[in-house]
């Protein structure tokens, strides 16, 4: 792990004790491929069905938002904004998997994606 050791990160790493550990996957995850298959096909989807909404900005950018609407969430509920990874969308099985974990726990969740 890189970071600044004079920065402010070094108070929160300091109570982390899982980063002082050294990485061990799960015995049958072994190796890289079964990693990533499992990640993609074993681990399921939300429940929750996204809605779409596209801001366009004055200097003639855009972007598409997806949000998950649960009941009697209001809006105090603390708010997770996902970035998207390579597929972009809610639609890719780690965000997806994400926002299904945060939504199980009273979070709103806003994920963010280009269009092109």
């Amino acid at each position: 792990m890189i970071f600044n050791k004079n920065g402010e990160i070094v108070k929160i790493l300091s109570k982390m004790t899982s980063v002082k550990k050294p990485y061990r996957p799960t015995p049958w995850l072994f190796n890289k491929h079964l990693q990533t298959i499992y990640s993609l096909k074993l681990r399921g989807k939300t429940s929750y069905k996204p809605k779409k909404e596209v801001i366009f900005f004055k200097d003639g950018g855009q972007v598409t938002i997806e949000y998950f609407v649960k009941d009697n969430l209001y809006l105090e509920a603390p708010l997770c904004f996902i970035l998207h990874t390579f597929g972009g969308s809610s639609r890719e099985s780690c965000t997806n998997f994400m926002a299904n974990y945060f939504m199980k726990n009273d979070y709103r969740v806003v994920i963010s994606y280009n269009l092109y």
